[in-house]
């Protein structure tokens, strides 16, 4: 078989999938590059970057499995997104900035 090929014997429900999988996050990055471009010639992104500290999300989290045995949940969750580069408080017994570099093995922004 060549690079590339499908083999015929690949279930069409396992295809479907991956295209429906492709298709859908295709679709949910668009309105996240558009937030992007227009954050970056906006000339208030300086001024935006002091105040995004502290950035909230909700969604919803979801797992499905059809085999061995159909499972699936949903949940709701939030998050809490803190620049430790600038925390808004910071007590001296919590996670500074390097803690959390020297645990990620990185030197950039955390």
């Amino acid at each position: 078989m060549q690079v590339g090929q499908i083999n015929m014997r690949t279930p069409l429900y396992l295809v479907c999938y991956i295209l429906y999988t492709i298709f859908t996050s295709t679709i949910l990055s668009i309105p996240l590059a558009l937030r992007y471009l227009i954050r970056r010639v906006s000339p208030l992104r300086a001024a935006k970057e002091i105040q995004n500290i502290v950035a909230l999300y909700e969604g919803t989290v979801r797992h499905e499995r059809r085999h061995p045995v159909h499972h699936s949940f949903r949940f709701p969750a939030r998050y809490a997104l803190i620049d430790l580069d600038r925390p808004p408080y910071s007590p001296p017994n919590f996670l500074s900035a390097e803690d959390a570099r020297r645990a990620a093995k990185t030197n950039g922004p955390v």
